[in-house]
């Protein structure tokens, strides 16, 4: 279809770009809870006709992290679409939380990625089994170019609450305001 051949070639072209960043510039810094609430709002219709509600946690509020604003807000929306789609029933979690550095955590209630298949759904055009029409299979890809710049890292695994995505960021990328240690 136009609409399917039309969001593949936005994927390649957004992960063309993604792939193609430097590291970033030392001052250029997104605060964390903006984005989360962006991405939130973003997403909060697609969520809403999914009867599938978006619930952010993010006590993190003056945390800044070391990351082109947008290409963290395109990383973690990826991560939120692949929830609301996949994930199960229930809400969709963005928690944030400090953890030897950053923890970015999209947590859905549903089964999750098998570990035998979650090398391979990083791949480029590679799609979960029980994944639904309409995919490109780029959505992980564009994640992990997104946020290489920043040293970020993607794990998926399995949560308390069913299954999480996980941006986990190193410690000196992360700046808290009034705190000389970061």
């Amino acid at each position: 279809s136009v609409d399917r051949t039309s969001r593949l070639v936005r994927q390649l072209l957004e992960l063309a770009r993604q792939e193609g960043r430097e590291a970033e510039p030392p001052n250029c810094f997104a605060r964390v809870s903006d984005v989360v609430s962006g991405v939130a709002s973003d997403y909060a219709h697609l969520a809403a006709t999914s009867d599938r509600p978006i619930v952010t946690a993010c006590a993190l509020r003056d945390v800044d992290l070391s990351i082109d604003a947008e290409s963290l807000r395109l990383a973690l929306g990826n991560l939120v679409e692949n929830a609301l789609h996949h994930g199960g029933k229930g809400p969709v979690r963005i928690e944030c939380a400090a953890n030897n550095g950053l923890e970015l955590r999209v947590i859905d209630g549903g089964a999750g990625i098998a570990v035998e298949e979650v090398e391979r759904v990083r791949l480029r055009f590679e799609r979960g089994p029980r994944a639904m029409s309409g995919g490109t299979g780029l959505g992980l890809s564009i994640v992990e170019a997104a946020i290489a710049p920043a040293q970020g890292i993607l794990e998926l695994r399995p949560d308390d609450a069913g299954f999480a995505a996980v941006l986990r960021f190193p410690s000196h990328r992360v700046r808290i305001p009034g705190n000389s240690a970061s």
